[in-house]
């Protein structure tokens, strides 16, 4: 059997993804030789109260311009922390060691919705000598724990007046089936939109306490239908699940 929650999602209550453009520093010589690391570098420091008269005046190889991304889970709230991915955008070697720079990040809209810093931890290793070089696993990708702090509210909206509906992970008729006469019987009206979608009729003593009526809902257990078989190989840490 399956719990109900293990296998839907309520339509509307959704991640989010947000990117951001920064500076990894304190890097052994395996940052970017690129220029606008450098001209980046010089409008960080210039922020910062420093005088630079030129961006070449920074040594190269030192930092790494990088693209942060993260996802913002459904009801966030100011002050929760996330893990965000950091990646090089020019010639960097790694940035194992290194340290991401408050970075900004935002949502399609432009809203700056989280700020990032901290240690980059990489999933990978390499080491060079005697103008030999050899890397195991991907150093020009990394993530940083608990790196970034959400700066406002996520808000989402459960449903509509009178129905919620809710969406398969995985769109499957029987079980769109399953689900709907299993919340008929127990719960509330509901129907099978589709493969993929189930609505929900909630009933007048829940709509304004549309929590405890999802709690109730996704704490039924339906019947599994078979599952394929699958292989998943993750090639920048060297993991594969079966």
């Amino acid at each position: 059997t399956l719990r109900i929650k293990d296998i839907t999602h309520v339509k509307g209550i959704r991640e989010n993804q947000v990117v951001g453009y920064g500076l990894v520093v304190g890097l052994q010589n395996t940052g970017d030789n690129s220029r606008h690391t450098q001209m980046t570098s010089q409008q960080m420091l210039q922020s910062l109260g420093t005088v630079i008269d030129q961006s070449n005046y920074i040594q190269k190889g030192t930092s790494a311009a990088v693209i942060v991304t993260a996802t913002i889970p459904p009801f966030a709230k100011e002050g929760d922390k996330l893990d965000v991915t950091v990646s090089a955008m020019a010639d960097a070697k790694s940035l194992t060691g290194g340290v991401l720079v408050q970075t900004q990040l935002r949502a399609p809209n432009g809203e700056i919705v989280a700020v990032a810093q901290g240690p980059v931890s990489t999933g990978g290793v390499r080491a060079a000598a005697g103008g030999a070089s050899s890397s195991k696993g991907v150093t020009t990708t990394g993530r940083v724990p608990n790196g970034a702090i959400v700066e406002r509210d996520i808000l989402s909206t459960i449903g509509d007046e009178t129905t919620l509906t809710l969406l398969l992970d995985k769109a499957d008729y029987t079980m769109a089936s399953r689900i709907s006469k299993t919340i008929s019987t127990r719960i509330a009206p509901a129907k099978a939109l589709d493969g993929g979608a189930v609505e929900i009729t909630i009933p007048s003593k829940y709509r304004d306490d549309r929590v405890t009526f999802l709690s109730l809902i996704e704490n039924q257990v339906v019947g599994a239908t078979s599952e394929k078989a699958k292989v998943i190989v993750n090639e920048r840490t060297g993991t594969v699940v079966v």
